[in-house]
């Protein structure tokens, strides 16, 4: 069996020297398949927590509360079969909404693919909507979002923005 086109005699003969030189130059230099996970994964109890404070707007001893608070599931599994921690997915999905990143830049911190932090966040961010979505339908019937509170939050977010 062939392990080249360049070994295919008949191709050979149909091809000018430029086009051979261009078929080796393909199979001699072909781009090494990018191993995200070689710094190792994501992990929340291996980054300072300033840093993760920076990183996702939460303290890190939260991130665990959050998860369960939010009854994410112990492990989410991505379509393609990639299961990540609950910690994991929250983090991707909040480092999202903390800044505006591209999927690509994100692939360094977390050590996966950008299609994997894609549908990590797209499963985080259906998981809060089908699990609480139905707290936002109707915002007349929550008596803490009245206009004091409102302004009491709003006071507290420009307060906390300056620091």
């Amino acid at each position: 069996m062939l392990k080249s086109v360049l070994q295919e005699p008949r191709l050979m003969d149909a091809l000018r020297w430029d086009e051979i030189e261009e078929l080796f130059a393909l199979e001699t230099y072909k781009q090494p398949r990018r191993c995200l996970s070689s710094r190792g994964l994501f992990s929340v109890d291996e980054v300072d927590p300033n840093v993760f404070k920076m990183l996702f707007r939460f303290r890190k001893s939260d991130i665990h509360v959050l998860a369960n608070a939010l009854e994410i599931p112990k492990n989410v599994t991505t379509p393609r079969r990639v299961r990540l921690s609950a910690e994991e997915a929250l983090c991707m999905g909040l480092r999202r909404l903390a800044f505006p990143n591209r999927l690509y830049d994100l692939e360094g911190l977390f050590g996966r693919h950008s299609s994997v932090i894609s549908s990590a966040c797209i499963l985080v961010y259906d998981h809060i909507v089908d699990k609480f979505g139905h707290l936002l339908a109707d915002l007349t019937t929550h008596k803490w979002l009245g206009a004091g509170n409102l302004k009491v939050l709003a006071q507290v977010i420009t307060t906390n923005s300056l620091h």
